[in-house]
């Protein structure tokens, strides 16, 4: 648990004794990076990166299947898919303003009296990748699907 807190993952929560003491996360967001100046490094982070996205779409398959949501739920989550053209610094600057949108509900992560009644944990999750396989659709469709 030190070398996770040496790292920034957990910090101390307080109270206990000894080799009893409680920890917590530090924070829950983590940003992993193939650029890294040891080889090794940078492949351990590509690994980690896809075991995670493995994760997450798993997780994301079976919610999404699973249907019978609870009561209010039932348009309130899903997935949507669109198609742009842009430019990298765009791409950039659309990812960090997505950030800053789920930014506003942080607080409420480490503290439940900030949460709402009704309030679930749920997970938004931002894949953005370039589409080397492009064709142009038909003349007046939209690059975007229906929300599911």
């Amino acid at each position: 648990m030190r070398t996770l807190a040496k790292y920034g993952f957990v910090k101390e929560a307080g109270g206990g004794r000894g080799r009893e003491r409680p920890w917590a996360l530090a924070n829950r967001m983590l940003r992993i990076t193939t650029e890294q100046p040891d080889p090794q490094a940078a492949l351990a982070a590509g690994e980690l990166g896809r075991l995670m996205f493995e994760r997450w779409v798993e997780r994301a398959r079976r919610e999404v299947g699973a249907g019978n949501p609870p009561p209010g739920w039932e348009h309130a989550t899903g997935w949507t898919r669109s198609h742009l053209f842009v430019t990298a610094a765009e791409s950039e600057e659309l990812m960090d303003e997505m950030r800053r949108l789920l930014d506003r509900y942080e607080d409420r992560l480490a503290n439940p009296a900030r949460r709402p009644e009704g309030a679930r944990p749920v997970e938004w999750s931002l894949f953005t990748h370039r589409v080397a396989d492009w064709t142009e659709p038909p003349a007046g469709e939209t690059g975007r699907d229906a929300d599911k």
